[in-house]
């Protein structure tokens, strides 16, 4: 029997990329999360989508580019 699934979206702009100390340094910290997350969570299976990209402000708003982005990356109707 397969293991009940975590998901979880990171969804941002460049830190959520993992671009850090001006761009200099690439390092995600969504890989450090999902790790500690499946060691301290053995019975799930835990899963991480990054959606971050740089240059980017996130703004919520209905009609606009965020709901746009989740629908065709993420398919949510």
């Amino acid at each position: 029997m397969p293991k009940p699934t975590l998901r979880i979206l990171c969804f941002g702009a460049s830190l959520v990329e993992g671009f850090t100390q001006g761009g200099l340094r690439y390092t995600p910290y969504s890989t450090t999360m999902a790790q500690i997350l499946q060691e301290e969570l053995p019975g799930l299976e835990v899963v991480v989508d990054v959606d971050g990209k740089s240059a980017q402000t996130v703004v919520l708003h209905y009609g606009g580019r965020l709901e746009r982005r989740f629908e065709s990356e993420f398919f949510i109707t």
